[in-house]
């Protein structure tokens, strides 16, 4: 890039603009140089004007390297804010990619410990259900002890004892009914609170696929606002690969 205008600023008629822009006329003749330089001869006067337009031109060409001079630090300045916008461009991405991170382990851990619950919540599961498969045995016996307390007397009754019999049969019959209904009471208890449990794992994994969508919808936010910002470093580091040409004669 060189000056703006290097051109003779000298006019048909002699006269002189200093540096390109100046308003007032040096009226130079060799008339009038004859005039006031005396006994100077023509060649000698030529070679002044001469040395007056070389003159001139050097100052217009200082005065227009001086204005690329100063484009050029007007682009150099363009640089360096350019640069700060791409540091902090480079800083939100990088915070944005902190935050996906810490979400992604987040919900990881929150996944760990569901499977954890899950797991547990089948362990106590299996545990009542072997509870519950305990008492079905022992009310089994029981009542296979009774059927068998029955026929004892009724084989009691056939020989002789039947009131005492009748009498021993209905309170043991009591009792056991008894023990029948506890037992059939602890059964109903276990099947609620497998219940409880049940609705309970249904519940925490509506909870866990909501915060999963949830956060799969801020990574897409994220994703999609990382990708706008990568697409508008890459314009900004584009343009500020452009530099300026030197400045010559």
């Amino acid at each position: 890039m060189g000056p703006r205008d290097s051109r003779d600023s000298t006019e048909t008629n002699g006269n002189v603009h200093p540096a390109g822009k100046g308003k007032g006329k040096a009226k130079i003749s060799r008339a009038s140089s004859n005039a006031s330089l005396g006994d100077l001869t023509p060649e000698a006067v030529d070679a002044g004007i001469t040395a007056v337009h070389q003159i001139s031109k050097i100052l217009h060409f200082v005065q227009g390297y001086h204005e690329e001079i100063r484009d050029v630090e007007g682009i150099y300045g363009l640089g360096i804010r350019q640069q700060d916008q791409i540091d902090e461009l480079e800083t939100t991405v990088a915070n944005l990619t902190f935050r996906k991170d810490q979400e992604m382990t987040k919900l990881r851990n929150e996944n760990d410990a569901y499977q954890a619950n899950a797991r547990q919540f089948m362990l106590e599961r299996e545990e009542l259900e072997r509870q519950q498969a305990g008492m079905d045995e022992a009310r089994n016996t029981m009542q296979l002890k009774i059927e068998r307390q029955k026929e004892m007397e009724v084989n009691e009754a056939k020989q002789g004892f039947a009131d005492k019999s009748k009498t021993r049969v209905k309170q043991i019959k009591e009792e056991l009914e008894k023990k029948i209904k506890a037992l059939e009471t602890d059964k109903d208890r276990l099947k609620d609170a497998i219940k409880k449990l049940e609705e309970e794992n249904i519940q925490a994994q509506e909870d866990l696929n909501q915060q999963k969508e949830s956060l799969e919808l801020d990574k897409r936010s994220s994703q999609s606002h990382i990708m706008r910002l990568e697409s508008e470093l890459s314009q900004i580091k584009a343009a500020s690969t452009v530099s300026p040409q030197t400045p010559g004669f």
